[in-house]
């Protein structure tokens, strides 16, 4: 084999693609040595795919750096190739890159481009067998027919994970991981006519030739704006609209800044790490204890009476009430007040609760801990998180709406698991969960995890009929099935 670009096998015959657009069809001599045949001209360069029908198995389609794709037939006794289709597509800069056969529909396939552009394609119609066409910004390098509904197309390219859309309306249905490219997101700069003014040093000037300093450097500006505006034209204005647009954000980030209050701990913390000198200076000075007492600070009224700190927490729950502000004070006031299952009542109504809350509830009742735990799990589960979710309703045992939420989620591995855990053996549950588990791995393709759930259950003749749904089998699925035809089913 001499310039492969693709290369495909059917029972002992290889076929290989080159550089050139040459088909190679080689023979199984040994497993170690093949037999060249024939070569046919296919394309005028590359052969990018090679692609058998699993439904009409003598059947398989190229495509490559051309507009056309070829389908062939091929017959293994006789070895010949038929062609039987050539289709083509009015786009000349066209290359194909991947075309995939329907697993239910022997004359359907899907067919992908480098110009992005997805293709559905059905030989049995007699006039147009181009069924729909969808075009991405980016190239497309694979694409299939979704195993569970072939009406829904699964594609990937370079700027896309993964993109599905009907053939029905050719509308996208999701996008998963999409990766823009980074030179769609340029923001093409434009030239500004006037640069910002430079940061000046102080040199000594009292606060009231500053400020005229500063007004006069204004006017100037304005008057050069002015001169400006004459002569730039719509540049200025867009300059100046940009400018604007930098002001506003500016005087929105200050003034979310200037209405964010400052908690009462946090100033007595500020206290005594900053203003710790002048304090011990007031409560040195040898005044009269009435004045003393009218300048005391937040920090002496922690050494105060209780109604000084009733007067201290009072002020901290006002002030995180006013500003939202969350943390460790938010928590530890209800705590030291005696209102706490007050307080986790409401983190429960505003479905913001914690595990911290969850280790509090027990200072209230055992009851009261359950109904915690149930309102987390609630919680929990409209987070989209179900793991976490069920493992929280079998730490209260409930273990029925543990299962419902993992099987809801076709987590059956771990729904199967905790109902042979904690339900009896001949539980119906048990016997629901599995059931839908074969019947969704059947759906998707994987017939051999399928026949193996029905194996481990004891079902062999339901096993054999899913493993001989198989239908591209290899030598080992072949001696599978051998195995299974020479022991009692």
């Amino acid at each position: 084999m001499g310039n492969a670009s693709c290369i495909s096998f059917r029972g002992y015959f290889a076929f290989c693609g080159t550089q050139t657009g040459y088909l190679q069809m080689f023979r199984m001599a040994s497993p170690t040595r093949f037999v060249f045949i024939k070569s046919i001209k296919v394309l005028s360069r590359y052969i990018s795919r090679i692609s058998w029908s699993p439904i009409v198995t003598d059947r398989f389609a190229v495509v490559g750096s051309n507009k056309e794709i070829h389908v062939f037939s091929f017959d293994e006794k006789s070895m010949e190739l038929i062609k039987i289709h050539t289709l083509s597509v009015d786009n000349l800069q066209n290359q194909f890159s991947d075309i995939k056969w329907s697993n239910s529909d022997g004359d359907r396939f899907v067919t992908c481009s480098l110009s992005g552009e997805v293709r559905v394609w059905d030989m049995k119609e007699q006039n147009n067998k181009l069924i729909t066409t969808k075009v991405f910004n980016c190239p497309i390098r694979c694409a299939m027919f979704l195993p569970t509904d072939e009406n829904i197309v699964l594609c990937c390219g370079k700027n896309l994970s993964l993109e599905t859309f009907d053939i029905r309306s050719n509308s996208v249905l999701s996008t998963l991981n999409k990766r823009v490219s980074s030179i769609d997101n340029i923001l093409w700069a434009t030239k500004a006519s006037t640069v910002m003014p430079k940061r000046k040093k102080n040199t000594g000037l009292k606060s009231e030739e500053m400020q005229s300093t500063i007004n006069m450097e204004d006017n100037n500006e304005d008057h050069i704006n002015d001169n400006n505006l004459d002569l730039e034209g719509n540049r200025e204005e867009n300059s100046a609209k940009t400018v604007d647009e930098t002001k506003e954000r500016v005087q929105s980030i200050t003034a979310v800044r200037e209405k964010e209050p400052t908690t009462v701990l946090y100033m007595i913390g500020k206290e005594i790490n900053r203003n710790a000198n002048q304090i011990l200076l007031n409560i040195l000075d040898k005044r009269s204890q009435k004045e003393r007492n009218d300048d005391t600070s937040l920090c002496a009224k922690l050494f105060g009476s209780k109604d000084d700190l009733q007067e201290i927490f009072n002020a901290e729950l006002n002030q995180i009430k006013m500003s939202g502000v969350t943390g460790t004070n938010l928590g530890i006031i209800p705590c030291l007040t005696g209102n706490i299952k007050e307080y986790i009542v409401k983190q429960a109504e505003a479905k913001k609760l914690t595990e911290w809350h969850l280790m509090m509830a027990p200072k209230i009742s055992i009851r009261f801990w359950e109904k915690c735990m149930n309102a987390f799990a609630l919680q929990l589960k409209e987070e989209g998180k179900p793991l976490y979710s069920a493992c929280t309703y079998i730490g209260i045992n409930k273990i029925s709406e543990a299962i419902k939420i993992l099987y809801d989620r076709n987590l059956f591995r771990e729904s199967f698991l905790v109902a042979r855990l904690y339900l009896e053996p001949d539980d119906p549950k048990i016997i629901k969960i599995f059931e839908d588990w074969v019947l969704y791995l059947d759906l998707t393709g994987n017939f051999s995890g399928a026949s193996l759930l029905c194996l481990l259950s004891g079902e062999k003749k339901r096993a054999y009929d899913l493993i001989c749904k198989i239908r591209q089998r290899d030598e080992h699925i072949e001696h599978i099935i051998n195995m299974f035809s020479n022991t009692s089913i």
